[in-house]
């Protein structure tokens, strides 16, 4: 299993500092829209230049293509390292993962999201190098063995692989079926985001409760 110190120093200090970068912009995130976050505040955070800033981001929306590139990560390894569980119940643990991240920080995951939909496969989330795993994800067992996919992806294999295991019946059209689970994801977030945050979990899973089955799916319950 590969270890931090295995990596050469050059590529774990630009790990660290791509990363930083990115937590000093979440963090400010928390309070204002990035929009309104200028580049030399967050710079001065992650205690860097702008012109380092601008050596790994070329403009600030790239930071959201990182975050999600390392959420896509995140929920890929939750999916992995969880035994036990349906392809139904691993599409349940993403939508309640990405349902808590929402609580945490509701500006960073609206803006996120708003910008999944404007740019719809436009991320290639392939890029992500293992030092940044192994210090993004510094207590996930084998992270490194974790494949590079986004989100959308995701979905599409657990799709696929609902309907080789029978969750899903044989003539289900993966294509449908991940657009109509993909618009829970992102449009139960748009609409309740603005005055109803709490509710976002809970309608996640009544929602997808209700697509899985309307595609034929079957559950547990």
């Amino acid at each position: 299993m590969k270890q931090l110190q295995d990596i050469p120093l050059r590529e774990r200090k630009n790990a660290k500092t791509k990363l930083a970068i990115l937590d000093a912009a979440i963090r400010q995130m928390s309070k204002r829209p990035l929009e309104d976050i200028p580049v030399k505040d967050m710079c001065e955070r992650a205690s860097v230049s702008e012109v380092t800033f601008y050596n790994y981001f070329h403009k600030k929306t790239d930071l959201l293509d990182y975050y999600l590139k390392l959420l896509s990560i995140e929920l890929s390894w939750r999916v992995a390292n969880k035994e036990g569980l349906s392809n139904f119940e691993k599409l349940a643990l993403i939508y309640d993962v990405t349902a808590d991240k929402i609580s945490a920080n509701p500006t960073l995951m609206g803006e996120m999201i708003v910008h999944i939909t404007r740019n719809p496969g436009r991320i290639d989330c392939s890029d992500v190098g293992d030092a940044e795993k192994l210090i993004a994800f510094k207590d996930f067992k084998g992270v490194t063995e974790t494949p590079n996919r986004c989100i959308g992806e995701l979905l599409r294999d657990l799709i696929v692989d609902s309907v080789k295991s029978g969750e899903l019946p044989e003539n289900t059209e993966v294509d449908t079926a991940l657009l109509l689970i993909a618009s829970v994801l992102y449009g139960v977030a748009i609409t309740l985001l603005p005055d109803n945050p709490d509710k976002i979990k809970k309608t996640y899973a009544k929602q997808l409760k209700l697509i899985w089955r309307g595609l034929g799916g079957t559950t547990h319950d």
